[in-house]
Order: C-alpha cells, then structure tokens, then sequence
C-alpha cells in the first residue's frame, strides 16, 4: 500500500482482511476504490457479494455474486457462495443448483457438501443428503 495505493490487487487484499474482520461497510470503502481500478475483477465482485451477505442485503448479494460468475465462469467460490446465499434464503432449488456446480468446478473442497447435504434434508430428499455428508466426511 505505501508504494502503490491504486494497486488494484493491494486493495482487494486489504478490503478482504478487513472483511475477514466483519468490518463490511470498511470492505465496501475499499472495494468502491478497487472497482474504478479493475471493474471487471471476478474475485471483487465475490467479495462485495459476500460483504452484502455479512449485512444481509440478499439482493445485492446475489446480484455481485452472479456478475463475479458471469465474469469468470469457472470461479467455483462463487458458486459456493452463491449456493450459501440461497441456502440462507431458503431457495433450496437454487442453492441445489449452485453447490452442484461449485462441486464440479472444485470436487475436493468438503464444505461444499455439507452444505448440498443441508439443502438435499431441507428439500426433503434424505438418502442423498446422507450421501453428500458422507463424501464431505
């Protein structure tokens, strides 16, 4: 930061430390100055996705978070993401379809299903979450 403060890649790092934090309107001020740089960073528009969902604006959340998907399709946190956001909103249909495709993009990341198993039980159908929560064990 001392030696580049428009270094795009620099404030996203911090906006993401300070996020990790739970200071998301800091994040936001951060990210604001990140997006004049780089506008069209994926990785940006997960994070201010997830900084709306930090304050449960749900809307916006899903909308960033879909702009970071649609500017790098094969980003697999924002699918993630995307999927917890619906889980969250009880849009079991959705978030079924974005963890599916989290898992596709990223098979060995645990998290992922555990949070398809929930979704699979909130749906209703149990033997498949009983399988989603095995492979994330």
């Amino acid at each position: 930061m001392n030696q580049d403060p428009r270094n795009p890649k620099t404030i996203l790092a911090t906006g993401s430390i300070i996020q990790d934090r739970s200071d998301h309107d800091a994040s936001l001020l951060k990210y604001r100055v990140a997006a004049v740089y780089n506008p069209d960073s994926s990785e940006l528009w997960n994070n201010i996705g997830m900084c709306f969902f930090g304050k449960q604006k749900y809307v916006a959340a899903i909308a960033c978070l879909k702009k970071s998907l649609y500017l790098d399709p094969f980003q697999w946190i924002a699918a993630f993401n995307l999927g917890l956001v619906h889980l969250n909103t009880r849009q079991y249909a959705s978030a079924y379809h974005y963890f599916s495709a989290a898992i596709n993009l990223k098979a060995d990341f645990s998290n992922t299903y555990m949070y398809l198993g929930i979704t699979l039980n909130r749906i209703g159908d149990v033997e498949s979450a009983y399988k989603s929560f095995e492979k994330a064990l």
